[in-house]
């Protein structure tokens, strides 16, 4: 495992923690979760890492499992629906609130269903 690094403007050592490290809590959790320990129903999940390390990979797979439910890298999903927003797109944004404008009519009409 790589020597921890200290960030110049911190003092606190960034110590790389191994992926087998990372698992669900231990304890009871009041959440529903929708990928169990990881994404709770009706949170924002941030998804970030080196570009071309997977993530595109790992979403699509992941929106599959949440259409049907099952289990995802060994971990249960429950069926549900999800809004997936990327900043990565063709099209380009003048302002933020651009695209919210452009979601907020489809949200309306799935949550009058």
């Amino acid at each position: 495992m790589p020597t921890p690094q200290t960030n110049s403007r911190h003092s606190t050592p960034l110590v790389p923690v191994l992926m087998t490290q990372l698992d669900a809590p231990t304890t009871p959790s009041n959440a529903d979760w929708l990928w169990h320990g990881l994404i709770a129903r009706g949170s924002v999940t941030l998804f970030t890492s080196q570009w071309k390390a997977g993530k595109t990979t790992l979403l699509a797979g992941l929106m599959q499992q949440f259409a049907a439910g099952g289990k995802f890298l060994d971990r249960p999903v429950k069926p549900a629906r999800v809004l997936f927003v990327s900043e990565e797109s063709e099209r380009t944004d003048t302002h933020p609130g651009d695209r919210t404008r452009r979601i907020r009519p489809h949200l309306e009409d799935d949550l009058s269903d």
